[in-house]
């Protein structure tokens, strides 16, 4: 699956709108229906729950941004999750040998931002 299907399946999945330029809004209710989002890398699995999913972490104006946008065509990256993934994980990167490692922490599984 592309990364801009993977993009359009999970707004599909979460009901939401897309909103220029390329984020996804959410209702309370449709939040409140959001479940745990599970990546599948290098044979391990990870994981971000609904809370991680979302930015700001409060409801402005009931309006709940998802953490994930597609950028405009002038960006070579289809969608991106990284910031609420790489709060909830460490991360190390090693560029060195074109390596890239995760790792769970306190927060990994927090509830609450």
């Amino acid at each position: 699956i592309s990364s801009n299907a993977g993009f359009f399946t999970y707004t599909l999945a979460t009901g939401g709108i897309i909103h220029s330029p390329g984020r996804v809004i959410i209702t309370q209710d449709q939040y409140n229906n959001l479940q745990t989002l599970y990546f599948f890398i290098g044979g391990q699995y990870y994981h971000l729950s609904p809370n991680a999913q979302i930015h700001p972490r409060s409801f402005l104006n009931s309006q709940i941004w998802l953490a994930i946008q597609l950028p405009s065509p002038n960006f070579s990256l289809d969608f991106s999750l990284g910031i609420p993934f790489i709060q909830r994980y460490y991360v190390v990167l090693d560029s060195g040998n074109n390596q890239i490692g995760f790792a769970s922490h306190i927060y990994t599984d927090s509830i609450t931002n």
